[in-house]
């Protein structure tokens, strides 16, 4: 076995299996350092406290100090072993000592050393030109697309468990840079030996977030409907960072740099979250017309009957929670609404009570915003359990028009933790304007048929 290994070592590796490699040990030494560390002390951790492995001790937390410190030290040591030994082997791709692997066991150092060894040109394996090695068996086409899958997906998805259900954060790290990231380290890999054309490389970039998402949906980390919602913002960003790669190639002399330190780049996604600086607020209005004056309507809008109908729209048929009926206990301010969704009750005390004119109310309790749709029963992803999606305050305004009609307004304010909101709020507003509908349309239809 030890000359087997040793006859391993001695094997030249080329800068693109290097990369690959140890690119992703990086990636899961960082996360498995970092989870540790937080698990075993209760002080938040610095940007680069998963890596360069100093601890500012603190109250113990999940896990005992000697148990964690111990489980660090285990995966310090085997991240530097095979990291030391897959840069022994490069090393004598570019025929330099081997003692310069000593490198890779400095903090911070180490990625620079990482960066240096891929941008190097090797010297002890006979090349042709800069993108086909002479005397090598190309790789088939489905061998290459599996390949550059199956380097990228699993420390994509362990990154993105780092992400949320440890960090609980849901950025642009996350929705962007992890797919850009996908699909340039996917279409780099896929075309590293053999230049493959431009349409089947994206495709490549494309196939990695779809089976990453997948990986999501098997091992219960998100449901369907979450994962349709992010693909949609996570494809272009894929197909983004296949197109930067397939030009890269073309840079023979800096190829192996770019893609070196774009591949250590997803590192800092679990870092986004010290950079939030809270929730964003957004708020949105629905309205309809009723053929009855502003008395009739009132008690039906502070407390409306239960709602039998099926929602006719697919994204609440989907999951997300929607109203079925509406309470009230007690009249006028202080008076508390309750109004039962398919997950459970908002609380709503009234603070604004103009009757027949205008209901206001805080929400002080708020059920799950959806049933995540997943093989797993009953699924509470961190986005669930923590609120990212707070519904603040709701009012009601009955507006008295010239035909004797009244024109009944909905708003919510509410606060959004995703990032980017911009993108995320289009299906916010989009869900709550819906739930807005079903309401009004409820209160349309008993007020008509009483007249």
């Amino acid at each position: 076995m030890f000359k087997e290994l040793r006859n391993e070592i001695q094997r030249p590796l080329e800068a693109g299996p290097y990369a690959a490699w140890t690119g992703a040990l990086f990636v899961m030494q960082f996360t498995f350092a970092h989870t540790l560390l937080e698990a075993t002390y209760r002080r938040p951790w610095g940007r680069w406290s998963g890596y360069n492995w100093h601890p500012h001790l603190s109250t113990p937390a999940t896990w005992a100090p000697p148990l964690g410190l111990f489980c660090l030290l285990v995966s310090a040591v085997m991240f530097l072993g095979l990291g030391g030994l897959l840069s022994i082997r490069r090393l004598r791709a570019i025929v330099r000592s081997p003692w310069w692997a000593l490198l890779f066991c400095l903090p911070m150092f180490n990625i620079l050393f990482f960066v240096v060894l891929i941008a190097l040109r090797d010297r002890s394996v006979p090349r042709g030109d800069d993108l086909t090695h002479s005397g090598l068996r190309e790789p088939s086409r489905m061998r290459s697309i599996g390949m550059a899958t199956l380097l990228v997906v699993p420390p994509a998805v362990l990154l993105i468990w780092k992400t949320t259900a440890i960090n609980a954060s849901y950025g642009g790290a996350l929705f962007l840079g992890v797919p850009f990231a996908l699909g340039f380290a996917s279409v780099m890999i896929y075309n590293w030996r053999e230049v493959h054309g431009f349409a089947e490389s994206v495709g490549v970039a494309c196939l990695s977030v779809f089976c990453v998402g997948c990986s999501l949906l098997v091992l219960g980390m998100e449901g369907l409907i979450c994962l349709f919602m992010a693909l949609l913002i996570a494809l272009p960003f894929a197909f983004l960072g296949g197109c930067l790669a397939y030009l890269v190639i073309g840079m023979r002399d800096t190829r192996n740099a770019i893609a070196g330190a774009l591949l250590l780049l997803p590192i800092l996604a679990p870092q986004e979250m010290k950079l939030h600086h809270g929730p964003e607020h957004f708020q949105v209005r629905s309205s309809i017309e009723i053929a009855a004056p502003p008395e009739r309507v009132w008690e039906h809008v502070i407390a409306f009957s239960e709602i039998t109908e099926k929602p006719d729209s697919p994204i609440l048929r989907s999951g997300i929670a929607y109203p079925i009926h509406a309470t009230i206990n007690g009249r006028g301010v202080g008076a508390v609404r309750e109004c039962v969704f398919t997950t459970g009750a908002f609380e709503e005390p009234i603070d604004i009570w103009d009757a027949p004119n205008r209901l206001h109310f805080t929400v002080a309790k708020q059920p799950p915003v959806m049933h995540e749709m997943s093989w797993i029963p009953n699924l509470q992803p961190q986005h669930i359990t923590r609120e990212y999606l707070r519904s603040r305050q709701g009012q009601f305004v009955l507006i008295r028009l010239p035909n004797g009609h009244t024109l009944l307004e909905g708003t919510t304010w509410y606060e959004l933790q995703y990032w980017p909101s911009s993108y995320w709020h289009l299906w916010s507003d989009a869900i709550i304007h819906r739930i807005h509908m079903r309401v009004l349309e409820h209160i349309k239809t008993e007020v008509e048929r009483v007249s």
